[in-house]
């Protein structure tokens, strides 16, 4: 009889700590949206910051026309971004959409509260057509 209740009571208190660990990683999941280059072009209007998180010299080697650049793996990249506004849609893209996914939820945990990730990157907003420049 003991074994039972010391069972079911370790079932019990597994059962909480799972199902807390899973709720804390629902709340604790970065806060952007990733999207393809298509919904990307199409969500591309007014009122956003295009942000190239690429090294300065892949930057100066083409960009998306009206983009910031500000490399992901400075060491001042978190500074640099806090002088964006936090009110305005956050495009991020990068080569592959590897640097910008870890931008993405960098800006996410610094508040910002509408930030998209491009899946894929500057070569794929090249061939969909988006105005570009060196």
């Amino acid at each position: 009889m003991k074994k039972n209740i010391y069972l079911s009571v370790i079932l019990f208190v597994f059962t909480v700590f799972v199902s807390k660990a899973q709720e804390s990683e629902k709340t604790d999941a970065p806060k952007f949206n990733t999207f393809s280059v298509e919904d990307f072009k199409t969500k591309f209007k007014t009122n956003y910051i295009l942000l190239d998180v690429r090294s300065p010299e892949e930057f100066n080697e083409g960009h998306i026309k009206g983009a910031l650049s500000m490399n992901v793996n400075d060491d001042d990249f978190v500074s640099k971004v806090k002088s964006l506004s936090k009110e305005k849609n956050v495009f991020v893209y990068c080569a592959a959409g590897i640097r910008s996914k870890k931008a993405s939820e960098m800006l996410s945990n610094m508040g910002f509260q509408n930030v998209y990730n491009l899946s894929g990157g500057y070569d794929d907003l090249v061939k969909a057509g988006m105005p570009h420049e060196k």
